[in-house]
């Protein structure tokens, strides 16, 4: 049997450690990252404020489980690829938070906060759609 013969069976426990890491460090991200933004918003006195950031940062969080779920039902590269994307993600996004929340608060680091969930956003869709492709042409 060749590379090329392989089936999703023989995959499987490939797969599954990938999405057990998936969420792992979604879970992780999310929380690393809500505790970066209290911390950065530490000094804010807008209580309203920190929590619509904190609700922004959390999203895409919110929308890689959501994606990791619904790939459940999608073909092996489809599915990994979505599960890859969420540890990637989660793991630059919450290095990017800690960077920004560390600086000095005169370091203005709501740019950080408002632009990385929405490029992570932008990164779901693309790979969601990619995985579509996949999922399309099996």
């Amino acid at each position: 049997m060749n590379g090329s013969d392989r089936t999703d069976v023989e995959t499987e426990p490939r797969s599954t450690s990938l999405q057990s890491s998936a969420g792992f460090a979604v879970l992780v991200g999310a929380a690393g990252s809500l505790a970066c933004t209290l911390f950065a918003g530490r000094h804010n006195h807008s209580m309203v404020l920190v929590t619509i950031f904190a609700v922004w940062v959390l999203s895409p969080f919110a929308g890689m489980y959501a994606s990791n779920r619904v790939s459940r039902r999608a073909s092996g590269r489809s599915r990994d690829s979505l599960h890859a994307a969420s540890v990637i993600l989660s793991i630059c996004s919450l290095a990017i938070y800690a960077v920004e929340a560390i600086h000095p608060p005169l370091h203005n680091t709501a740019w950080a906060f408002l632009m990385v969930p929405g490029v992570m956003w932008l990164i779901i869709g693309i790979d969601f759609l990619i995985a579509a492709r996949i999922s399309r042409r099996r």
